[in-house]
């Protein structure tokens, strides 16, 4: 069983580059740059983030209209430096398209019972914007050790899509960073940051549940 580390930044490239490179061990036959392993996550993610970007504005025009203005500020922030990942990212690119060239049979295959299937609807489950931001801004914080894992173990081929991501994840570590400093000014924000991270670790590490089960 993968022990979750309880510190922010070694806690979310240990659990996330770990995970992958046990699982690529335990499944040898995804380890074929098909990228098998990671669909539909290229799929899901764009909409993660329009979702994290509209329940954040929500929650800050709500702040504003009932006068809770330092709570609305602290949330604008982070919203301002979300947009920032989204527009070098999913939502500023077609990183979905981008997937589906470099790996062209990626959706006839595996229809069912894929690695990632719970990760991402455990994701969309989540209905609380801070926690949410904290899952999302854990995952940013790990993808550099996530891009190098499958180039490594051949998760991925190393076309377009691996390479914008080994690029572009690291200014999106440090604005997650960024985010979570922010958070960690107010009490409430940070306790449910916190357990956005905890919830994304715990999600990730189901990949390797997927590779227990034998894919049943």
């Amino acid at each position: 069983m993968l022990e979750i580390p309880h510190t922010s930044q070694e806690a979310s490239d240990s659990v996330m580059g770990t995970v992958l490179r046990q699982f690529a061990a335990n499944y040898p036959d995804y380890c074929d740059s098909s990228g098998r392993a990671f669909w539909p996550v290229p799929a899901y993610f764009p909409l993660l983030l329009s979702r994290v970007l509209d329940a954040l504005q929500q929650e800050i025009s709500s702040a504003y209209i009932h006068g809770e203005n330092e709570k609305a500020r602290l949330l604008a922030e982070a919203r301002i430096k979300l947009a920032q990942i989204t527009l070098e990212g999913d939502l500023g690119e077609n990183h979905t398209e981008m997937f589906l060239r470099d790996h062209p049979n990626v959706t006839t295959a595996d229809a069912e019972n894929r690695p990632f299937d719970r990760f991402c609807a455990g994701a969309m489950a989540v209905e609380d914007p801070v926690e949410l931001l904290g899952l999302l801004c854990r995952n940013e914080q790990g993808s550099i050790e996530e891009m190098e894992a499958a180039r490594d173990c051949q998760l991925l081929a190393d076309g377009p899509f691996l390479q914008v991501h080994l690029i572009e994840e690291e200014e999106h570590r440090k604005l997650a960073e960024e985010i979570r400093d922010i958070m960690m000014t107010n009490s409430v924000f940070a306790a449910s940051f916190k357990r956005g991270e905890e919830v994304h670790d715990k999600l990730y590490a189901g990949v390797l549940e997927f590779a227990a089960q034998g894919a049943n």
